[in-house]
This record gives structure tokens, sequence and C-alpha cells, in this order.
């Protein structure tokens, strides 16, 4: 049972020191705490973003804060330069099934649109479809991009890693239409998980899935394993991978040996293989960065 708890909070934006260099952003906000998605990989569960421990409630109690628009409505006048916005932040999902209920994300592109920033949205989940009218007057008016989480896009293997979020055959058909519509979209293959999604062959599928589903980049970075999270991640593949249970907790010891990052030489061969791969499908690793719109450009999107 999943129980929703309506909360308010004080603040709801959150200030990077510089412009973040993958999701190009200068700031960040998030409408829920905890994520029904439940992935098996996710760092939100680490002690960073959830000091108070809670595996076994990060996917199952989800905090609502419900006053995040009406904030964000108060915050946004005061900020001089419109730099982008982050919708999400990696550890929960703005477009999680509570928001089916609660449309907070919805409220605040509203504002976000209503402020005249620019944004880029981060999720997993197709529901973003639903806001296809708000995103099409944000990337007219300035800039919205949409990336779309993936660790594969192999539909059987995401139902065991990630059971609660949406088939990536979804996503990416999201993605596509996404950008027919001429939003700007792309892909995270975040994260790679070591030994289960990092093979020649399904990377391969990843990257070519995301090419002829309109992906304008793909951003990519291996799996961390750090305090809960690691946790976690070793009771799931104790229940869902028994056979090469002993096998893969060795590999997993040695190649997290340093820290909660795996060695440098396995991310450096990871990142040249990703990156060949991207080449042959003429798609880069970064999204396009920020530019603001002229006058003349935006009177042209919006003919």
């Amino acid at each position: 049972m999943k129980e929703f708890i309506e909360t308010t909070t004080k603040s709801i934006l959150n200030k990077y020191k510089e412009v973040d260099s993958w999701f190009q952003c200068r700031y960040s906000f998030n409408p829920y705490r905890g994520c029904q998605h439940g992935c098996s990989y996710c760092d939100g569960r680490s002690k960073k973003y959830w000091p108070k421990g809670g595996n076994e409630t990060f996917d199952s109690k989800i905090e609502i804060k419900i006053n995040a628009a009406e904030l964000l409505a108060k915050k946004l006048p005061t900020i001089k330069e419109k730099e982008v916005i982050c919708v999400g932040g990696g550890v929960t999902d703005v477009y999680q099934p509570a928001e089916h209920k609660y449309g907070i994300t919805r409220k605040c592109l509203q504002v976000i649109l209503n402020k005249g920033f620019p944004c880029h949205i981060l999720t997993k989940s197709d529901l973003v479809l639903r806001d296809l009218d708000l995103l099409k007057k944000l990337s007219a008016k300035n800039f919205c991009a949409v990336t779309f989480s993936f660790s594969t896009t192999d539909d059987k293997l995401s139902n065991v890693l990630e059971h609660g979020a949406t088939r990536p055959s979804r996503r990416l058909a999201a993605m596509n239409e996404l950008n027919k519509q001429g939003i700007i979209t792309g892909a995270c293959l975040m994260p790679v998980v070591p030994f289960i999604t990092d093979s020649d062959e399904l990377l391969d599928k990843s990257i070519l899935d995301l090419s002829n589903n309109g992906a304008n980049y793909v951003m990519h970075s291996p799996m961390t394993l750090c305090d809960d999270q690691e946790k976690f991640f070793m009771e799931f593949l104790a229940e869902n991978f028994s056979e090469n249970l002993q096998d893969l907790k060795e590999k997993y010891k040695y190649l997290y040996r340093y820290g909660y990052s795996p060695d440098k030489d396995y991310t450096k061969r990871l990142g040249e293989r990703v990156r060949a791969l991207l080449r042959n499908h003429g798609m880069r690793e970064k999204m396009p960065k920020f530019r603001p719109k002229t006058q003349d450009e935006m009177q042209m999107s919006l003919v």
C-alpha cells in the first residue's frame, strides 16, 4: 500500500553555486519526497538524500509538498537572472503516480511559464505527455527540455530493476512524440548497472532505441553504491539474482573497493564504449546549453 503524506514546506528552490554541467540548470526543486518507482539502484536512498534512512518506506510513504507551487510563485520574482530550473533532481520523480492525483508538477510548470523561466524536466514517466500544452508554450517562450531516465531500454530487465517505473517502451514512445512536437528531448543512461546492464549487447540496444526515438543527447554514468543504497541493492540482488549472487557480490566488492563509485578504469572503459556508440548514431553526449531566445525567435516559435 502506498501512503501519501501531505506536508507544507518552508522552502522549495535549491540553488547551485554554478550551473550544473549535466542538466544546464542553476536551480532545481522536487515537489515530492520519496518515489513510488522504487528503483533498486536509486541513490535517493543514501543518507546524503535520506538522512534518517528509510529503505522500507522510500517508495511506500510519499511526502506531498502541497504548497510547492505557491512557494515557487513567491520565490521566482525575486530572482534577477532567469536561468534554467530543473524540475526534479534525480532523487524523486516529478511524474511518479502521485502526480496523477495531486498535479503539483503541472501547477509548478504553470508558475514557471507565467514567470518566464526556462526549464529542464527529468523523468521516468510518460505522464509528462499530459502537460504537452505547457511544454510547447515554455519552449516557444524561452527554453524547455525533457530528459528521460533509463537504466536500460529492455522492458523485461527494466521490470526487474525498476518495477514501479513506466516501461522503457512507453518512455521511448513519449520521447518520440515530444521530439515530433519540437521539444528538446534526450536521455540519461543513468545509471548503467555494472554486470547487469553494461554488456555490449544491452548498451548497443539502448543507444539504438534512443536514437530511433528522437533522443538528441544521451548523458551517462555508472551506478554508485553508498550506505543505505548499497544495503538495499544487495538485498535486491539476493532476491532477484540468487543463482549468481556470490559471484556478483565479489565483483561489486572489488569494483567499489575505493568508495561509492566504481574504480576509474571501469568508468573510463564504460565511457569510451558509450561515446563510440553515440558517435555511430550521430548523437551528442550532453544536452544543448541554454541560450535565451531573442524577440524574433520567440515570434517565429509562436507562428
